[in-house]
């Protein structure tokens, strides 16, 4: 055989795959003192699971995972997606971590966090989870103003469509009255024992009264009934 030979083959031994130095790293894993760090690295980690899991619960989160893998899952809260609550944790606490859906259709409203980090910073990024969580439930504001933003446009519309509605049917009931007090004031009068009819304005208020008072009773009936 060639020098060349026998050069090509040594190289394509030591070189090809995993390079040689992680290749005798793995060999001195099944060593016991390799073992030995090894679990103590691995107690390391899931030390800091147990923090964020704990630290989480605490905070009312909605949290899985941290006891057989050094992976935390927490619910996005508010109905976020795992985009949103991703950059709100950025923009607002400072601290990174994975939107679930990355791992598919099904991890969508769900974020993980690692364990793999200092124990200091584990124990920092929860304080921050935990202080910001308490000064601002479940991340309200944030909900209202951008993650709900469609919600809250289709909720005005609605709103203005019963107020126009509620408006038409006062000035229906106004028209309806001022009719009614041209033939007979001192019945329209007496009507509204509690609300003297002496002009137009008068006449809205009274209205405004009935009407409220109507559905005052509407609503509670539903709610008792």
């Amino acid at each position: 055989m060639s020098l060349h030979a026998l050069w090509a083959r040594r190289h394509g031994t030591k070189y090809n795959g995993a390079p040689y130095i992680v290749q005798r790293a793995g060999e001195a894993v099944y060593s016991a003192a390799g073992k030995a760090q090894l679990k103590e690295q691995v107690a390391y980690y899931m030390n800091n699971a147990q923090y964020i899991l704990k630290g989480l619960q605490e905070a009312g989160f909605t949290v899985s995972g941290g006891v057989n893998a050094p992976y935390i899952w927490l619910k996005a809260p508010n109905g976020m997606t795992s985009w949103e609550f991703f950059d709100y944790l950025l923009e607002n606490v400072n601290v990174v971590g994975t939107p679930g859906s990355g791992f598919g259709p099904s991890g969508e409203h769900y974020f993980r966090l690692t364990a793999f980090g200092s124990y200091e910073n584990t124990v920092e990024a929860v304080d921050r989870l935990k202080r910001f969580s308490y000064r601002q439930p479940f991340f309200a504001i944030r909900g209202m103003e951008q993650i709900y933003a469609g919600k809250a446009e289709k909720a005005i519309r609605w709103i203005s469509l019963v107020l126009i509605a509620l408006t038409a049917l006062i000035v229906w009931r106004v028209n309806y009255e001022i009719e009614f007090m041209m033939d007979d004031e001192w019945y329209s009068t007496v009507l509204y024992a509690d609300t003297p009819i002496r002009n137009l304005s008068d006449i809205i208020r009274a209205q405004i009264g009935i009407i409220s008072t109507g559905a005052a009773e509407v609503w509670l009936m539903a709610c008792y009934s």
